[in-house]
């Protein structure tokens, strides 16, 4: 797989005062640079150190479109999030290097 290069944007919606009443929001994510439509981009969200590019917490997998695609996590707990998106050209499940 050819090295792609994604710009990843990631915003955090509050919806009104409902969401600061349940104590949890929406992660929104925008890959952009994708180049291909070619198999699937794959985005994971991870809520610890010791997971990071493990055990995902969320994870969401979605054909693949030339130009940008987003993602929504919806109901996230208060906290601190990281998040790895790949764009997986072969459709194998994984990150080739």
């Amino acid at each position: 797989m050819k090295n792609l290069p994604i710009t990843l944007t990631v915003a955090i919606l509050v919806l009104g005062g409902t969401v600061f009443a349940q104590n949890s929001a929406t992660l929104k994510v925008t890959v952009t640079n994708i180049e291909s439509n070619d198999g699937s981009v794959v985005v994971s969200l991870f809520n610890s150190k010791e997971t990071f590019l493990g055990k995902h917490y969320r994870q969401q997998t979605v054909q693949a479109e030339t130009g940008s695609l987003s993602f929504a996590f919806k109901d996230l707990p208060k906290g601190d999030y990281t998040i790895s998106t790949y764009h997986d050209e072969n459709k194998n499940g994984e990150l080739d290097k």
